[in-house]
């Protein structure tokens, strides 16, 4: 696979920051829940890796989950040992009750000192049940003001069950729009080293509709256009080919696969 040039491809710069900003105003404003919303390849993940990394210079106490790879009965104890206290008696596993108490107790500690607590929940299903049982306890400490947490949850667009009875600040990223796309594919060519007239206007417009104004989606099309061109000395795609290309990486995607891992032959 070619080598990748560095982009802030996930979303615009003005809309990460207005993102980033939005959250981290929340633990300072004592507001108590969140949801972050985007499609898939929209960067949620990296705007809440980015509020992690700014919450500290803000005295913000923040924890980052993703729940595609912390089980959620095991959330309680991750955020009980990243707070853990001296002498709070935790040991390997600990029952629900107990977790439950510890953490609460960690969370009235951090506020004695002024700090609140952000918690960031990346990945969230709303159709899962465990996940929902664990926003419900969240939501539940939340509530207490004595507490002082905030709860972030990052999701695609459905609001999840347990939120939907609390008060939250939804904070969304939005798709590209096709003047954006556009523009964002072929600087992204140009950067790597492609002509400036290596698409046809209509290819670009086929290429930029079925990446829905998602940026990761893009991405992966500039990648597999680079590698076309580097083979094909910057020589145009044909139609069926972007076509194929376009189909690779429909197929590459459902498969979870890179989409350079294979790439498609040149039509006879």
């Amino acid at each position: 696979m070619a080598e990748q040039s560095e982009h802030n491809w996930f979303c615009s710069e003005q809309q990460r920051q207005e993102a980033v900003n939005r959250l981290l105003l929340l633990p300072q404003t004592g507001q108590r829940a969140a949801i972050l919303r985007g499609a898939s390849g929209m960067g949620r993940t990296r705007v809440l890796q980015q509020v992690r990394s700014e919450s500290a210079q803000l005295g913000i106490i923040c924890l980052l989950v993703n729940l595609q790879e912390l089980a959620c009965g095991d959330v309680l104890q991750y955020c009980c040992s990243s707070l853990a206290r001296s002498g709070s008696g935790l040991s390997g596993r600990n029952c629900r009750e107990e977790l439950l108490q510890e953490f609460q107790l960690q969370l009235r500690a951090m506020a004695a000192c002024g700090k609140r607590t952000l918690l960031l929940l990346d990945d969230l299903q709303p159709q899962n049940s465990d996940a929902d049982e664990l926003l419900q306890m969240l939501i539940t400490i939340s509530n207490d003001q004595l507490n002082s947490l905030t709860l972030v949850c990052a999701t695609t667009d459905a609001v999840p069950d347990a939120l939907t009875e609390t008060v939250f600040m939804p904070v969304e990223i939005r798709a590209m729009t096709a003047a954006a796309s556009s523009a964002f594919l072929l600087e992204h060519l140009a950067n790597c080293g492609v002509s400036e007239d290596y698409l046809e206007p209509a290819d670009i417009e086929l290429l930029v509709t079925a990446a829905a104004g998602v940026p990761r989606s893009l991405m992966q099309i500039g990648e597999l256009l680079q590698v076309h061109a580097a083979v094909w000395s910057n020589e145009s795609p044909s139609t069926t080919e972007v076509l194929e290309i376009l189909e690779h990486l429909s197929l590459a995607s459902s498969q979870n696969n890179d989409p350079g891992d294979q790439l498609p032959r040149r039509s006879a």
